[in-house]
């Protein structure tokens, strides 16, 4: 997909309420590295069921969400990719 998109992100589980939706995002590719924005760490910013990104750098990046309750993970995506080009 191009570059200066808006991507939304929405999890569903089985899991019963209440829990936590943790979003990680890494982003991949020399254009995130030469603006010091390689990802991949679980930031508070990034909890709830939908998440918002956008499509900023050319790569290969990937977004996954984990399932917390009562500290534990019950569940996770796996891997979305996003392929962005320039």
């Amino acid at each position: 997909m191009p570059k200066h998109l808006w991507l939304r992100f929405e999890s569903s589980t089985n899991v019963p309420e209440p829990y936590q939706v943790h979003w990680q995002v890494v982003n991949t590719g020399e254009e995130a590295a030469a603006h010091n924005q390689l990802r991949g760490d679980f930031n508070s910013h990034q909890l709830g069921k939908v998440h918002w990104e956008t499509t900023a750098y050319a790569g290969t990046h990937w977004v996954e969400a984990f399932v917390v309750k009562d500290g534990v993970c019950l569940a996770r995506s796996g891997r979305i990719l996003v392929k962005v080009w320039r």
